[in-house]
């Protein structure tokens, strides 16, 4: 089995129920008594440039436990909320996806998996090396969301290449379409 294919079934066996599991137990656990801001409905008709902006005002912040508990926002304005954990790639490519979705764009949620020294860093780091980005299709160009937006490209494979976290060697996988 290829590792692009043992990316895609840990997405669609267990990622796609871990992770919206897990935003669950946490947001009524540890954010239970924590009122989500109504931010989305203003920055939602913003251009590229304001939106990009208005996600950049808010600080990265890793996932608990080395990425372990790591979850997706199923709520538009958790993203806005303010915490001290869990704002990372994947939070950053799920606002880009329904920013998208938004107007209309296709757009995808992808998994990339770096594959450079992939064994090396499994079992030396005890992490597996990935990120998440979304991608949309844009009047005929493909256009990066990878925490800010990036455009123009002719082909997905292109647009991808074009990471901000700089995996050269990698396999992608796609988590959500809209």
């Amino acid at each position: 089995m290829t590792i692009r294919a043992l990316l895609w079934l840990w997405l669609k066996c267990i990622r796609s129920w871990k992770s919206p599991l897990l935003y669950w137990i946490f947001r009524y656990t540890k954010y239970r008594n924590k009122k989500l801001p109504n931010k989305w409905h203003k920055v939602k008709d913003y251009n590229k440039t304001e939106f990009s902006r208005v996600l950049a005002e808010y600080d990265y912040l890793s996932d608990p436990a080395g990425g372990f508990f790591d979850y997706s926002p199923q709520e538009k304005n958790f993203y806005f909320l303010d915490r001290k954990t869990s704002r990372d790639c994947d939070n950053w490519a799920r606002m880009w996806f329904w920013w998208c979705q938004e107007r209309g764009y296709p757009v995808c949620e992808i998994k990339i998996l770096e594959t450079k020294n992939l064994r090396k860093t499994i079992f030396s780091e005890w992490r597996v090396p990935s990120h998440s980005l979304a991608v949309a299709k844009i009047n005929n160009e493909y256009y990066l969301f990878d925490y800010r937006p990036a455009g123009g490209f002719y082909n997905l494979k292109m647009a991808l290449k074009n990471n901000v976290v700089g995996y050269k060697k990698f396999v992608w996988a796609i988590n959500k379409t809209g």
